[in-house]
């Protein structure tokens, strides 16, 4: 190694000393320090007469002093602290006297940004808790400690079922903020050995150390968001849930395998309308149809698999049929007819619920456009619209065109929306206004389960009430929910609306309704929903004491 002039040494180190971004000190034999540079100066915010003559500690809040690169916690003579790379190097000189020099590397941005890394890849950003990341860690830290103490423990999936609806009413900014309080109801469900965490979309996680308790904590979970109304923009929102639940090690043996199965079980409770629910293997070949299920939606409108049923809806005085509701089905080659509620959300998933929709306002407009030239009787169809529609753009303008292409008097076309609908008042009202402008009835179907309120029923442009069918469940018991559908009825009569109870399927049933003057009624006890080429008899018919001879 070649040797430098004394000289030149001294120079390039007096250099390196005062030039130096890093904080130097000098410490003399004694181990005081002797001299520092400006660069020190500048990070402890000292005076150099304050340093010299103290010991290296005076500086440092711990240390561990040894040689080479170390960690240190410097105080600064404002109080607050700087995290700093230590060089401690000594300088041998002749004789036995020994000189030191220290070295102090800031790093307290590099720490701090290194701290945000860490958050932001272990923490969601929205809610503030543990992501997906941070459970794969925590799950497979769980795995390893159950299978060497022969413990189990629990994965809960909870998925929102609301954000579709409050994304389509208040956009996604809106989606956040539920998101957030969401989260914060869920912190306050945890037990003492459960962990939260959200992994992504309206999914969250929670895993419990133990099991035992997971069918409570589940409870425990969708009562909580049931029964807390989350307000956005001023107006209430009911959150509910669906969750799943997996547990090691017999529904997996990896947290991907748990978390599927978790999922898998979730996506049940979903379609069952059930809280939650235990995975089991039966689950997992339904899931596998549901899949394909899916992704067969796409190519059900072109291959012509809908079908529509028409149930029928009668007088109760006359006992005439007065109308019919087409209701959707899908004939699919493998699985037979399939009942909506197990594809309409997969069609609102994979957006062709629009599609859908006006096929079958079409196919039901030209049905009955065609029973009309038929028979000399006029009826009635009703058709069932979703969110999606009836917030679509130029959905007013659709309907009328439907109508002129099939030939239907607008009269004889029934619009059934729900009460969640209306959650956006003045939006709904400018396009109930709008369809009624063409001539077509409105009716709020399964009306008193959801978010009507009677002042909207004021201003709302509707025409009829539909009695949700868990109201007669319990007529002859005489219960609460009897009282509840005669005060339905004698607001709609006050209000000049008519009446229509559906899922009647009891002469007892029948009897409450015509005592409560109800309008119209549908049900089993009159019919199920028919093919359109079974309609003819059914029309036909009267009914005599409830029954149909």
């Amino acid at each position: 190694m070649r040797e430098w002039p004394l000289d030149v040494s001294a120079l390039a180190f007096l250099h390196l000393f005062k030039h130096s971004f890093d904080g130097i000190a000098l410490l003399g034999p004694t181990g005081k320090i002797v001299e520092v540079n400006d660069a020190m100066l500048y990070m402890t915010g000292y005076q150099r007469i304050e340093i010299v003559g103290q010991t290296i500690e005076f500086l440092l809040r711990s240390s561990t002093m040894l040689d080479g690169r170390d960690s240190a916690i410097v105080i600064h003579k404002a109080g607050r602290f700087i995290q700093a790379n230590m060089f401690n190097i000594p300088i041998p000189l002749d004789g036995d006297l020994v000189y030191r020099m220290v070295l102090l590397q800031d790093i307290t941005r590099q720490k701090e940004a290194e701290h945000i890394i860490h958050y932001m890849t272990y923490n969601d950003i929205l809610t503030g808790l543990p992501n997906g990341i941070y459970f794969h860690d925590v799950a497979n830290e769980a795995v390893a400690t159950a299978t060497m103490y022969g413990k189990r423990f629990a994965i809960l999936y909870i998925g929102i079922n609301q954000i579709k609806e409050v994304n389509d009413k208040f956009g996604q900014g809106q989606v956040d903020l539920l998101l957030v309080e969401v989260s914060k109801k869920l912190v306050l469900c945890l037990p003492e050995n459960g962990s939260l965490f959200r992994i992504g979309g309206h999914e969250f996680v929670v895993l419990l150390t133990d099991t035992g308790c997971e069918e409570a904590v589940s409870s425990h979970i969708f009562q909580t968001l049931a029964y807390q109304t989350i307000r956005i923009q001023g107006q209430p929102v009911e959150v509910n849930c669906s969750i799943g639940i997996s547990v090691y090690p017999k529904d997996g043996m990896n947290p991907e395998e748990l978390l599927k199965n978790a999922d898998i079980a979730r996506d049940s409770a979903r379609r069952t309308e059930e809280p939650y629910c235990f995975f089991n293997p039966e689950l997992l070949q339904s899931a596998i149809s549901h899949i394909e299920m899916k992704y067969r939606l796409r190519e059900a409108l072109e291959n012509e698999e809908f079908v529509l049923h028409y149930q029928p809806q009668v007088n109760i005085e006359s006992g005439r049929v007065i109308g019919a509701e087409a209701l959707l089905r899908w004939q699919h080659p493998d699985f037979g007819l399939v009942m909506p509620n197990e594809f309409i959300p997969l069609a609102e998933q994979t957006g062709i619920i629009g599609d859908i929709g006006e096929w079958v306002l079409l196919t039901a407009c030209h049905q009955n456009a065609r029973w009309q030239r038929q028979s000399d009787s006029k009826i009635r169809v009703a058709v069932n619209l979703s969110a999606s529609q009836l917030f679509q753009a130029g959905f007013a303008d659709m309907v009328s065109g439907v109508l002129r292409k099939t030939g239907l008097d607008p009269d004889c076309l029934e619009l059934e929306i729900t009460e969640s609908m209306m959650i956006d008042t003045e939006k709904a009202i400018k396009i109930l206004n709008e369809l009624k402008s063409i001539g077509v009835h409105i009716s709020i179907d399964d009306f008193g389960t959801g978010y009507s309120s009677l002042q909207y029923l004021r201003i709302l442009p509707v025409d009829k009430l539909k009695i949700d069918r868990s109201f007669l469940t319990n007529v002859k018991d005489h219960s609460s929910d009897t009282a509840i559908v005669s005060a339905i009825i004698a607001m709609a009569q006050h209000l000049g609306l008519k009446v229509i109870a559906e899922g009647v399927e009891t002469k007892e049933q029948l009897e409450f309704l015509r005592k409560e003057r109800c309008d119209e009624i549908q049900g089993f006890l009159i019919s199920k929903a028919v093919p359109a080429n079974d309609w003819e008899k059914l029309s036909l018919l009267s009914y005599k004491g409830g029954i149909y001879g």
